[in-house]
């Protein structure tokens, strides 16, 4: 489930737009082929693997942003997504030690039929 925002035309500061661009600037395009051979690797062992456990093998390189990759593979690729269940995911930036904790809808990524 998606939570609607409402976005508002704001003021910013030359400062705040400058981070904003350097943010954007960091961000590393998602290698697909990479996760999904992260998702066999563990399933091909374990046989089934949440995505919260999947990141404690294979932490996202790209953070939320990855996470977001995960849930599409997910969607695609036919695994358990279970809307009305949740998982948490606690993301760390190594440069400033700072947490974003993401609550995502739980999913199961199992052995391709």
């Amino acid at each position: 489930r998606m939570e609607t925002v409402t976005l508002n035309v704001g003021e910013t500061t030359e400062a705040q737009r400058n981070a904003a661009f350097a943010e954007f600037a960091k961000l590393r395009r998602l290698d697909w082929e990479r996760m999904r051979a992260s998702i066999a690797s563990v399933v091909l062992r374990e046989g089934s693997v949440t995505l919260p456990k999947l990141l404690e093998q294979h932490p996202p390189r790209s953070g939320a942003v990855e996470v977001l990759g995960y849930l599409q593979i997910a969607k695609d690729d036919g695994h358990i997504v279970v809307d009305d269940e949740t998982d948490e995911i606690v993301l760390s930036s190594g440069e400033d030690a700072k947490k974003r904790l993401l609550k995502v809808p739980r999913i199961v990524f199992q052995a391709q039929l």
